[in-house]
């Protein structure tokens, strides 16, 4: 059910925690206009259904891509979410970076539970390092060589490795 790649929020602060908890204080019905667009906005200091959403379909994709045939939420986001949950999250992630399609400084997979701003920067940033690493060695993989001076057809060497 994954539609296309949805680019990943890993750069969440503190101070993105801080306001929301911040307009929470406030209340709903006591905020500005401003306030309340703000809230509205799937901010950065909240886990939202929309970044759950996110996250499974970016783990769909590269489930796929590495016919790992995870079992992912895609599509089907629990309306609370449970540890069950939140541990077949985090396995399905750590067997995406298993693959091996890593950068030397991408982060190790967070230990539960999943609490905090930053573990969830490091699951995003561990799916798009992934996804990072097979899309710019794409055209490593396969890509146009020269026949008689020209550009001809594609290629795809046989001792190369992975074709997408």
């Amino acid at each position: 059910m994954a539609v296309a790649w949805i680019d990943p929020i890993y750069d969440r602060s503190q101070a993105d925690v801080d306001r929301i908890k911040e307009l929470n204080l406030i209340g709903y019905h006591n905020m500005t206009a401003a306030e309340k667009a703000e809230w509205e906005l799937d901010s950065k200091g909240a886990l939202n259904t929309s970044d759950l959403t996110r996250i499974e379909n970016n783990v769909q994709i590269l489930s796929d891509v590495f016919e790992l045939d995870l079992d992912t939420y895609d599509g089907n986001i629990p309306e609370i979410p449970m540890t069950t949950y939140y541990a077949n999250l985090r396995n399905n992630v750590q067997e995406i970076r298993d693959t091996g399609f890593i950068h030397s400084d991408t982060p190790l997979v967070p230990a539960s539970p999943l609490n905090g701003y930053k573990k969830w920067n490091d699951i995003e940033k561990i799916l798009y390092d992934v996804h990072k690493v097979i899309t710019d060695n794409f055209y490593h993989y396969c890509h146009t060589v020269p026949v008689s001076g020209e550009y001809g057809g594609v290629y795809a060497g046989e001792t190369i490795g992975l074709l997408l």
